[in-house]
């Protein structure tokens, strides 16, 4: 499973969303689609299954806008 993939099935799981209906482009950070507290919950799931830490600094809205962002913060992190 690629990075989108893996993203695109915890927000799936998260919000109850199906995954065909989230791509790219998927609004996530100010959308109604998940809650704050759900956001927190994407964030420890990215935290876990990439092995990476995100720092208090990083929670900015560039950095978790949409899926496609949400990848690219991680392949930053990771390489």
């Amino acid at each position: 499973m690629n990075y989108k993939e893996k993203i695109i099935s915890n927000i799936s799981k998260i919000s109850r969303i199906s995954e065909k209906d989230l791509n790219l482009d998927t609004k996530i950070y100010d959308s109604r689609i998940i809650s704050s507290l759900q956001m927190l919950e994407v964030m420890s799931e990215i935290e876990k299954q990439f092995n990476i830490m995100i720092n208090p600094e990083e929670l900015i809205p560039a950095n978790f806008q949409d899926i496609k962002s949400i990848i690219g913060f991680i392949e930053k992190k990771i390489s």
